[in-house]
């Protein structure tokens, strides 16, 4: 039985099949499969945005605004001599509704207006996750609960680290810092250049750097975070854990090599051991030390440090009971609100994670320079967005319009230097073969 050729049912978009089969991120469709007005509302309306409803119309015509405005200043402005800068078309900047963008993203003639509406598509579906990120709840007490106690350990103060903790398994330090929440753009730029796009898996919105004077030091400030129980084992994320600092299997080896054959009671007694050998040994084995530990074949060439990501069992007041309590305040009334309080547990717990780095003195003084260093870092970061989001279609004509500059400028220059050229060429509708021609580009 052969099909109509009205038969919708076997019209397919191949590139959204893939999606469900295939698994990668909606971000990296390079176009939507939409037919028509109704089925853009319908997809929006999916999405979670009703456009009959103003308040709901309204916040996402804000996030096509904030959409804009983030693409205008991060992602249109030139990266590289081979490009220019970038102007989004009117049509795609203020489009007559909302659904407009759908069904541009899904022309099949236009390819330039279609990347434009797909980049501006990416952001806004970005900024829709970065709004979830930034409206969670209880933010501030997730902060408190998650840095306090690491900041407790610093001495003599947070403001002025010198060690992490006091006593024999005390660790000097030579900096402390501690992320208490991560910019919006920031939020917004990692994950438009995340494989997954999603928000509730950026580990970092809350962290803690230490930085040691020596490699030692740093894995000596990971075993005190772990006996402290500052950081709980079962809590550790797995595959967020990277070690591009140290060569664990070398240090195991002195550490070894150097407490052998001295009985100790317990871990203390033999981590000062270590360290008393180690300060009878000239300052170039000590360095060697240091060499062999960074010595791991797999270390990244440039930003070395120790970092993972772990939750902390985050325990908050429900809100019910807190107004409760307000309005048993307020009134003199203590069993007010006894039978509603039944109904709510007076506590909520929920996991949040937060990052941990561990660095050496050498390596954070690395970073503040060069390649490793944070501007470097985020100059990369934009531009694999940039790649990601505006597609080959608008590298492409970036570059053009870089070449057609260029030709202007060396014709513009080439009159300069001979005015005359202008006026010897052939005027227009001249039959003539002798034509001043600009170099080729």
């Amino acid at each position: 039985m052969h099909k109509s050729s009205d038969d919708r049912r076997h019209d397919f978009s191949w590139d959204t099949l893939r999606l469900f089969l295939e698994g990668f991120s909606p971000v990296d469709l390079e176009s939507l499969a939409i037919t028509g007005r109704q089925e853009a509302v319908d997809f929006i309306s999916a999405y979670g945005y009703d456009l009959s409803d103003p308040r709901e119309k309204e916040e996402a015509e804000g996030i096509h605004r904030e959409a804009i405005s983030f693409i205008s200043h991060y992602l249109c402005p030139a990266i590289d001599e081979d490009s220019a800068d970038l102007e989004i078309p009117d049509k795609i900047r203020e489009p007559s509704d909302l659904s407009d963008l759908l069904l541009y993203s899904s022309h099949p003639d236009d390819s330039v207006i279609r990347a434009w509406a797909c980049a501006v598509l990416r952001v806004m579906h970005t900024i829709s996750h970065a709004n979830l990120a930034a409206r969670t709840p209880y933010f501030r007490e997730v902060q408190e609960q998650i840095l306090g106690p690491f900041m407790q350990h610093i001495y003599p103060s947070p403001d002025e680290p010198e060690s992490l903790g006091v006593g024999p398994s005390s660790v000097p330090l030579k900096a402390a810092f501690f992320k208490r929440r991560k910019s919006r753009e920031s939020l917004i730029l990692k994950l438009l250049h995340k494989p997954d796009n999603v928000a509730s898996e950026v580990y970092d919105r809350i962290g803690i750097k230490l930085v040691t004077q020596t490699k030692v030091d740093a894995l000596l400030a990971l075993k005190y975070l772990r006996k402290q129980n500052l950081v709980s084992l079962p809590l550790l994320t797995p595959g967020r854990s990277r070690n591009t600092l140290v060569d664990l299997e070398n240090f195991r080896e002195a550490y070894e090599a150097l407490t052998a054959g001295k009985p100790q009671r317990d871990e203390e007694e033999t981590d000062q051991e270590f360290f008393r050998q180690l300060a009878f040994r000239p300052t170039t084995e000590s360095q060697l030390l240091e060499d062999r530990m960074s010595s791991n074949p797999h270390s990244s060439p440039g930003f070395r440090s120790i970092q993972f990501t772990c939750r902390k069992l985050v325990k908050v007041c429900h809100p019910a009971a807190t107004v409760i309590n307000q309005l048993r305040r307020q009134t003199g009334m203590p069993d007010l609100g006894r039978e509603v309080e039944r109904h709510y547990p007076k506590q909520l717990r929920f996991t949040f994670p937060f990052e941990i780095q561990i660095t050496d003195w050498e390596n954070y003084l690395a970073s503040r320079h060069g390649e490793s260093s944070h501007v470097s870092y985020k100059r990369r970061q934009l531009a694999a967005a940039k790649r990601r989001i505006l597609g080959g279609v608008l590298l492409e004509e970036a570059r053009k319009m870089r070449v057609a500059n260029n030709r202007a400028r060396r014709i513009f220059r080439l009159t300069e230097v001979d005015p005359e050229l202008t006026a010897k060429g052939p005027q227009v509708g001249s039959s003539s073969s002798e034509e001043v021609r600009p170099p080729l580009v």
